[in-house]
């Protein structure tokens, strides 16, 4: 069925930013060490410590987004794939002529034009 398919495609998806998301925060770890340990080995209050500092801190601070997002897209997958779908019956046939034929009035107007417009029988009798 469609619903089907589109579960899976949009499940599919979801495993990608999943693993897009791991990816980042595996970036981000690794230049957190990285820039920390830089920093401890670099001499006291030179620039240079204070900018990997800063590079620890920001990776910090996107380690730590990457990381709430990947738990919330987590759990929203998960809420998604273990949501039961229901399965309704067959539509009831409706006779869509016949309602539309009870929807439709003619204004005055228009009845007494389609009145007009009909041809209307002889009076004198049939014609030879």
């Amino acid at each position: 069925m469609e619903i089907d398919r589109v579960r899976k495609i949009r499940a599919v998806s979801s495993v990608a930013v999943i693993v897009l998301l791991l990816l980042i925060a595996t970036g981000c770890a690794a230049t957190l060490i990285i820039a920390s340990r830089a920093a401890g080995a670099a001499v006291r209050g030179s620039t240079i410590k204070q900018a990997f500092a800063r590079l620890a801190l920001l990776s910090t601070a996107t380690l730590g987004l990457t990381l709430i997002l990947l738990v919330w897209w987590a759990a929203r997958l998960l809420s998604f794939l273990l949501r039961p779908t229901t399965r309704h019956g067959p539509t009831p046939y409706v006779d869509a002529w016949a309602v539309a034929g009870k929807r439709f009035k003619l204004d005055d107007e228009e009845a007494a034009e389609e009145d007009d417009d009909e041809p209307q029988p002889a009076e004198d009798g049939p014609s030879p």
